[in-house]
């Protein structure tokens, strides 16, 4: 009898296995077939090509185009939304579109590029990265870039909407904080001899260990982070002065400072090109400054990335994002010199 009730102990625990083997090859399998579909639905190979989704936006007369001929003239927008430098909006993002923007059926047909802004700024370095390569892409392309404020659009934010042509933003935007910012440092030392706790770090080479929160500062303790904060904000100046010809040096540091401002105000101190501005209304002067006859067919598109199945970073931080994890900064952020607003650290 036992052994009778052994046997078919074994048998169930077998069967309970196999299934479980089988239903996990099932999961394997149905993995692999999906990241062929993602991978083949672009026909390129995800890790080294831009896939992106575009969608159809009204025209200057609130109208969607029912022709939609891969030869028609475009305005193609760029989402510069959220926190720079974070997992939906990198340098990488956007250096992707803006390749996309001039490869395969858009050759030859974007006649201005949009940025949508409303962004509290971000990493100094992809602020950086995005404004020059617009810059570049202007210049290389010879085509008007216009900036459309909705929101905010602060430090980073402001960085890069300094790249275009002309900043237009709607009437309750919030436009401004040219400074430099990184996430506060905290020292332990005082806690850790409260409770016996000691730490030894091992490095090489003079400044290694600087702001090393395990052992106490020294008086002068970084000077050199300031130092280098200080060549970004002069780079930050730079840029605003260079392409916002009403705002000076001086009037930055001594009076503006990294203060925001309503978009009339951001207006008549130069920030902006113009408040209040409606959409359609935005899209008219453009078709203008891109020399289009408005009674031709064109069509007006937003291009994104299109994120991967099988993006878990960006899985990552969404569920980050619904928990409310992050108290401070983004985390792929912290430790990182940023130009952003104080009210995304709220």
């Amino acid at each position: 009898m036992v052994k009778e009730k052994l046997s078919i102990f074994k048998s169930v625990l077998r069967s309970f296995l196999k299934a479980i083997f089988v239903i996990f090859g099932l999961g394997i399998g149905l993995a692999i077939v999906m990241f062929l579909f993602d991978a083949m639905g672009s026909g390129k190979v995800p890790q080294y090509s831009m896939q992106t989704k575009e969608v159809y936006l009204p025209n200057a007369d609130g109208e969607l185009p029912t022709n939609f001929d891969t030869k028609t003239p475009v305005l193609l927008g760029f989402d510069i939304t959220g926190t720079i430098g974070d997992i939906n909006l990198t340098a990488q993002d956007i250096l992707g579109l803006l390749t996309a923007s001039q490869n395969g059926r858009f050759k030859g047909r974007v006649k201005a590029l949009v940025l949508h802004i409303n962004s509290p700024g971000g990493d100094a370095i992809d602020s950086d990265i995005i404004y020059r390569a617009i810059k570049a892409y202007k210049k290389k392309y010879k085509i008007p870039v216009y900036a459309f404020v909705e929101g905010l659009c602060a430090s980073g934010g402001f960085y890069i909407a300094c790249a275009a042509d002309k900043i237009y933003a709607s009437y309750t935007s919030v436009i401004g904080s040219v400074g430099v910012i990184k996430a506060p440092y905290f020292n332990v030392a005082r806690l850790m001899e409260r409770f016996g706790i000691e730490s030894k770090t091992f490095f090489v080479g003079k400044g290694k260990d600087e702001m090393n929160p395990f052992r106490p500062w020294a008086p002068d303790e970084g000077q050199k982070q300031l130092k280098l904060m200080d060549f970004f904000y002069q780079t930050f100046l730079d840029v605003v002065v260079t392409n916002r010809p009403k705002l000076s040096r001086t009037q930055i540091i001594q009076d503006y400072g990294a203060n925001i401002y309503a978009a009339p105000e951001a207006q008549a101190l130069g920030y902006i090109d113009k408040a209040g501005m409606d959409y359609e209304g935005f899209l008219t002067e453009l078709l203008t400054a891109a020399d289009m006859d408005a009674s031709q067919p064109y069509h007006v598109m937003l291009m994104q990335p299109k994120k991967s199945f099988f993006d878990f970073a960006n899985i990552e931080a969404k569920f980050q994002s619904f928990l409310n994890l992050d108290f401070t900064i983004p985390k792929k952020l912290q430790g990182k010199v940023c130009y952003l607003h104080t009210l995304a650290l709220q």
